[in-house]
């Protein structure tokens, strides 16, 4: 019986096109969804970076301190800003104390208990998240889509397909494909816009996106995020090391007062057993 029913399926005029047809029309609306989850993830760490309050700390204490270390320099000396590409390079920077400059100022904040460290970790823990959705993906998802719109479109237009009896039906799939696409590059463009605002904020180059259509989200802008990760890595690095001296230094310095109460001791005890001596001898 089912051998019958292929063979008959076989026989149907553009049963291939018409099978296609119903899986884009099943699939259509999954991928939109999918598509703007991601678009929101991306859109969330965005948003993270431009509110960032520790952030925007840590940032005017680097350029305080770029100022500082270039006192006397007619250009370098009175920056009113520097390139956020820059951050990676901190941990290779030494200061006049033969330290990093990311070294010195995490030590500073963890002696003064500013929260530096601590706040910046929260309000950046999404920037890894971000990192996994890539602009590829999305762009050829979206591409996808855009196909599937035209082959139903097409499909709708085309007069020798067997199921024109269904042509309602189908005017209704094809104006809910196109809402839910239209969905999608509402987000696109939401998502291009916080970009843009964002590389305006942190003084990078930017470029309005002016063509949803010609694919919003750029491999550039995965470049912008790794190298905030990366910058992230190294604080976390640089402060695992931080906290690894001072305990060092605080077990040393332990250990140094535990030697001398006990030379102290020593000495004290020394001192009783010849007085006691001493008087033995007076006696006699």
């Amino acid at each position: 019986m089912s051998e019958k029913f292929m063979v008959g399926l076989l026989n149907y005029p553009k049963i291939t096109h018409k099978i296609k047809t119903f899986l884009y029309l099943l699939e259509f609306k999954e991928l939109s969804e999918s598509i703007i989850s991601r678009l929101q993830i991306k859109l969330n760490v965005v948003k993270s970076i431009k509110t960032s309050q520790s952030l925007k700390l840590f940032l005017k204490t680097v350029l305080n301190m770029g100022n500082t270390l270039n006192r006397g320099h007619r250009v370098r000396g009175n920056a009113s800003a520097f390139s956020i590409e820059l951050l990676p390079k901190l941990k290779e920077t030494k200061t006049n104390q033969n330290t990093t400059l990311l070294h010195f100022i995490l030590k500073k904040s963890i002696e003064k208990q500013t929260g530096l460290i601590k706040n910046l970790f929260q309000e950046l823990s999404c920037v890894a998240e971000g990192l996994q959705v890539k602009a590829s993906w999305i762009g050829g998802q979206y591409n996808k889509l855009a196909d599937m719109l035209t082959h139903l479109e097409n499909d709708l237009q085309d007069d020798t397909l067997p199921y024109q009896s269904n042509k309602e039906v189908l005017q209704n799939k094809l104006d809910e494909s196109v809402t839910h696409i239209n969905m999608v590059r509402q987000h696109l463009h939401e998502y291009n816009e916080a970009m843009y605002d964002l590389k305006l904020y942190l003084g990078l180059p930017a470029t309005p996106y002016d063509d949803v259509d010609g694919l919003a989200v750029q491999d550039k802008d995965e470049g912008f995020f790794e190298l905030l990760h990366q910058f992230l890595g190294d604080v976390e690095q640089t402060t695992k090391n931080i906290q690894f001296e001072q305990h060092a230094a605080s077990t040393k310095s332990v250990s140094l007062r535990k030697s001398i109460l006990n030379r102290g001791k020593a000495l004290n005890d020394s001192y009783h057993e010849e007085s006691s001596l001493s008087s033995i001898d007076e006696d006699d």
